[in-house]
């Protein structure tokens, strides 16, 4: 009986430790944390030590704090923003800065098939801006990270002045139904050798 109470108290003790677990979270920004303005002339590359990073991310979240384009609301303006899987030299975390040298998307016309998204300015504000994964670009960027260096490529048709850049990927919630069920079945088996005895 009192081997059977242990357990019931472990396990309880396990699930309370398994329901109080949370998601793990990983932020990245780089330094300068706006990318040293991101001006029309240049590209850019921000490379990210991705060894620490689980390969089971549920979301991923690119942000940019306060960006403006300095009053060139116009659609034609966009800022490229690029998924790669090297970084110059393999050496993160780090910026390298480039002459922009072609009129389109520099990471495009030079091969890259992995456009994560294009921003457009139409607000004449510093606004937030937020762009979220989907589920085959998390694939790709979890790929990619497998060599343990994930990079992420700017090609701005615009100065698109900003306070900051980040890069957020947040694991999964641990999955506690499974003590749930072990719980209560270990309970019954108390209660019927309670009731035999």
């Amino acid at each position: 009986m009192k081997k059977i109470l242990g357990v019931v108290i472990f396990c309880s003790m396990l699930l309370t430790a398994v329901s109080s677990a949370h998601a793990a979270v990983y932020i990245f920004e780089p330094d300068p944390k706006d990318l040293h303005d991101l001006i029309h002339e240049n590209h850019y590359i921000w490379g990210m030590d991705w060894s620490e990073v689980p390969g089971n991310l549920e979301s991923v979240v690119l942000s940019i704090r306060g960006i403006h384009d300095s009053g060139w609301e116009d659609p034609d303006n966009q800022l490229a923003i690029h998924l790669l899987d090297k970084v110059p030299g393999g050496i993160v975390p780090s910026v390298f800065v480039g002459q922009d040298t072609t009129a389109g998307d520099q990471f495009a016309d030079n091969g890259s098939t992995n456009l994560l998204t294009t921003y457009v300015d139409n607000d004449p504000y510093y606004i937030n801006w937020s762009y979220t994964f989907t589920a085959d670009q998390i694939d790709t960027l979890q790929q990619f990270g497998s060599n343990g260096i994930v990079g992420l490529g700017f090609d701005p048709d615009c100065h698109y002045y900003n306070r900051g850049v980040k890069l957020t990927a947040t694991t999964p919630v641990p999955e506690p139904a499974t003590m749930l069920l072990l719980g209560p079945a270990l309970l019954g088996l108390v209660g019927y050798r309670r009731k035999k005895s």
